[in-house]
């Protein structure tokens, strides 16, 4: 490097190149190549403030774990969502040559200026992540000389969290499968209904012939000019015609009973006297020899009572000789026994 210059032996060049005469020779250089260097700014966070409070550490550890320029994420709960930001650029010199910006990422669409104010400001701020950016800018050169970032992060609210949102949506699921099932309660009701309304209007029409038959039946029977064999049958005729009336009756009630539309009449029922007199009306009717009926009552069942309805259970233990008879056309011995087993 030269360190010594002839005195006066400087000038400048057409071009704008400056020479210098020195002991070692001629020193040229262009002074439009020479750029200032870019000044080492101090740029710090100073506060951060909830609704307009300041918080430190110390105030707030659940907000603030160091100061807050030393802090790289704040998490804030979701009523939390009012704050602000002061930062400055340490130069008490030269505090007016710097500008400053910020950018709430997530939530600002563009780069905002601070103004004369050395801080940023926001309200409302909904739940989510963001990301708080702020620039200090050389005002003359338009130059970024230093940026900062601390992370946020504001909580949602408890019934907005996803634990929440799961169990709107198995209540939602719940729901869904219940009016599922309630509207094929319904159709399955609806078809019900229609095949009890069917089967009802089959008995009203079987009822009205056989009640003919019937009121002819009585009336041979009570004709004094007929035959004692003819007033005979015609007996036997109308009691066998009650029976298909009592069926169609019972039937009837079965049908209610499946689809829950008959009430059952529930009373005390004594059980020896109710099968006594299943089983004489069974052998007035005239058994023949080849299916024999006893009834057998234990001891100990010559008082059970139970709570029933005694027309149903008559109409079982009918049906159950009858099916006996009907199925053993060969001949078997029928016998009705009622016994208790425990207490």
């Amino acid at each position: 490097p030269v360190s010594q210059f002839v005195f006066s032996s400087g000038c400048t060049l057409r071009d704008g190149r400056i020479a210098f005469g020195s002991i070692a020779g001629c020193l040229l250089f262009d002074p439009q190549v020479i750029r200032p260097a870019a000044p080492k700014v101090e740029f710090r966070f100073t506060e951060f403030r909830l609704f307009y409070e300041p918080v430190t550490a110390q105030s707030a550890p659940g907000v603030l774990t160091a100061p807050i320029d030393r802090v790289e994420h704040i998490r804030l709960r979701h009523r939390q969502n009012t704050f602000s930001f002061g930062f400055t650029a340490l130069d008490l010199y030269h505090s007016d040559k710097y500008l400053y910006t910020y950018r709430l990422e997530g939530f600002d669409g563009k780069w905002l200026p601070a103004g004369s104010y050395s801080g940023a400001e926001y309200t409302n701020i909904p739940p989510g992540e963001y990301r708080f950016r702020v620039r200090c800018i050389d005002k003359e050169s338009r130059a970024v000389l230093v940026e900062r970032a601390i992370e946020l992060r504001v909580l949602p609210p408890w019934w907005a969290t996803g634990t929440a949102m799961a169990v709107y949506l198995l209540a939602l699921l719940a729901l869904l499968c219940a009016a599922a099932h309630w509207w094929q309660r319904r159709q399955e009701r609806r078809h019900m209904d229609e095949k009890l309304s069917l089967f009802i209007d089959i008995a009203h029409d079987i009822r009205t012939p056989l009640s003919m038959i019937l009121g002819y039946a009585d009336a041979i029977a009570a004709d004094e000019g007929a035959s004692d064999d003819v007033r005979a049958d015609a007996q036997g005729i109308r009691a066998q015609g009650l029976k298909i009336k009592d069926l169609v009756t019972d039937l009837n009630t079965a049908s209610k009973l499946d689809y829950d539309m008959q009430p059952l009449d529930l009373e005390r029922v004594h059980l020896p006297r109710l099968l006594r007199s299943v089983v004489v009306e069974h052998v007035n009717s005239g058994l023949d020899e080849l299916h024999p009926l006893e009834l057998d009552l234990d001891e100990n069942a010559l008082d059970a009572v139970v709570l029933a309805d005694e027309r149903l259970i008559g109409r079982a233990v009918e049906n159950a000789i009858a099916n006996a008879r009907l199925h053993n056309e060969r001949g078997c011995r029928v016998q009705v026994t009622l016994a208790v087993r425990g207490e």
